[in-house]
């Protein structure tokens, strides 16, 4: 493997109850569409590779910097910024960028944001009003939320950020 292939990268302490994403339809320096989001569950449970329960909160903490992150590249399209509270020194670090729809999506129409319509009316040429998604909805995987809590439960895990 070519040296400028290796990618290192630290590992943030905590479980996925800590993971927060901004998500947004973002054209020409604008969110036309937003909603934030925490994991409340995700699988596997300490480094997830999917989200299993998740809510919309407010956290403009991690709205603000998606948007200056996503100016600064001139971007166009969904995204779903993903931000891990770091208990160490209470800042919110970013993980990664997912420029495509992300699993849990879907969330938005509940909340107001149907990311998948306003996308495609916009591709279409069609007006794109303006949406901010609404605190307090949830979604849930149950394929993968129930084997995780399960597991959680027979590991004898009752920590008091798990659901």
């Amino acid at each position: 493997m070519a040296g400028n292939e290796v990618l290192i990268q630290e590992i943030i302490p905590g479980g996925g109850f800590q993971q927060f994403s901004s998500c947004v339809f973002f054209k020409n320096g604008v969110a036309l569409a937003s909603v934030e989001a925490k994991r409340l569950w995700q699988h596997p449970s300490e480094f997830g590779r999917a989200a299993t329960f998740v809510e919309t909160v407010e956290a403009p903490q991690i709205l603000e910097p998606s948007l200056r992150f996503l100016r600064a590249i001139n971007y166009y399209g969904l995204a779903e910024i993903e931000y891990k509270l770091d208990p160490r020194d209470g800042l919110y670090k970013l993980l990664d960028v997912n420029a495509r729809t992300w699993g849990f999506h879907c969330i938005g129409s509940q909340a107001g944001v149907d990311f998948s319509h306003l996308m495609s009316s916009d591709q279409i040429g069609a007006p794109v009003p303006v949406a901010r998604g609404i605190p307090g909805v949830g979604w849930i995987r149950m394929v993968t939320d129930i084997p995780t809590g399960l597991r959680t439960l027979l590991q004898g895990d009752f920590r008091s950020n798990h659901i």
